[in-house]
């Protein structure tokens, strides 16, 4: 089977193995290469603890930035893979990202799940078992 547009899903560390590996099947497809790099949002604190809002607004600012920066490492990777890619960041709470692979994984042939996630994987994986409608 010929696939036109792969979907790949990758945490923010640890990615260069992934996007080897997709690039690699991209390259020998001729597909183009869709790069969905996420980071789990952490939920803020509830209450009134103003101290630990501010450092939970600290935390994820250092989240996000940490975000920019693998996108732009995934950019560069690519960038000489020779391939046809394109790379968007999400910063999202878990059951959140669920929507975002599934949105963007109606346009691919196919959806990998990248092994720097962790263990998101198996969230991503239930969900998409719920969503095709197969018992779980």
């Amino acid at each position: 089977m010929t696939y036109k547009t792969i979907l790949l899903v990758v945490g923010i560390s640890q990615l260069e193995d992934d996007l080897r590996a997709a690039a690699d099947l991209c390259a020998s497809e001729g597909a183009h290469l869709s790069v969905l790099v996420s980071k789990i949002a952490t939920l803020p604190p509830m209450g009134d603890l103003a101290a630990i809002s501010a450092a939970w607004i600290d935390s994820r600012d250092g989240d996000m930035e940490q975000l920019r920066q693998s996108v732009r490492e995934a950019r560069e990777i690519l960038g000489s893979a020779g391939i046809s890619y394109d790379v968007v960041g999400r910063y999202s709470e878990t059951m959140r990202l669920g929507q975002d692979v599934g949105e963007r994984a109606w346009y691919a042939d196919v959806t990998l799940v990248g092994t720097s996630l962790g263990c998101v994987r198996q969230v991503l994986q239930n969900w998409a078992v719920m969503r095709a409608g197969h018992a779980a």
